[in-house]
């Protein structure tokens, strides 16, 4: 069975595939995916994000983070997406709560890479160098939470979660 047939169209952001794969060479990346990379670059375009997770490439993964990441760093995902209608059709805006965990060595690092995050994105509305324009993008709802090391200490790694209700344009 291909793969779109078993995951929803959007699931998987646009870089996972071969260009084309959903459905020919000219069609267009699934609109969820483009406003997650959306944020993603606005992320990557601001100093002090980058002055805590990176630049090359930024530590904000999608999914997961790997082991393997120096931290902090963060993955971000699609909660829920809908797009806008009103009674004479489709409107062209949707919106979509996207949510980042932070995941940091200590409580303070997760503390620093949030505040950072939420500057970044809470408020925000324009173009990011990629993905669609972002007509708002509001902080809807924090949590935080703790991961066992697998090495058997007692200092656990940090988790922090941030959620946004972003309202873009689609394409």
């Amino acid at each position: 069975m291909p793969a779109t047939g078993y995951f929803p169209t959007g699931y998987f952001p646009p870089s996972y595939f071969p260009t084309g794969f959903f459905g020919g060479p000219d069609a267009p990346a699934p609109t969820v995916a483009d406003i997650r990379i959306g944020l993603r670059s606005r992320l990557a375009e601001v100093t002090a994000v980058t002055a805590l997770l990176g630049s090359d490439p930024i530590r904000v993964r999608p999914g997961l983070i790997p082991s393997a990441d120096a931290l902090p760093a963060v993955a971000f995902g699609l909660d829920s997406q809908r797009d806008g209608a009103r009674l004479d059709g489709p409107d062209q805006v949707a919106t979509a709560r996207i949510r980042y965990t932070i995941r940091a060595d200590s409580l303070g690092q997760a503390l620093a890479v949030r505040k950072v995050i939420r500057d970044a994105l809470h408020g925000y509305r324009g173009q990011p160098t990629k993905g669609p324009f972002v007509l708002r993008c509001k902080l809807a709802d924090e949590a935080d939470d703790s991961d066992p090391r697998d090495d058997d200490t007692d200092d656990d790694y940090h988790l922090l979660t941030l959620y946004f209700t972003v309202r873009y344009r689609e394409p």
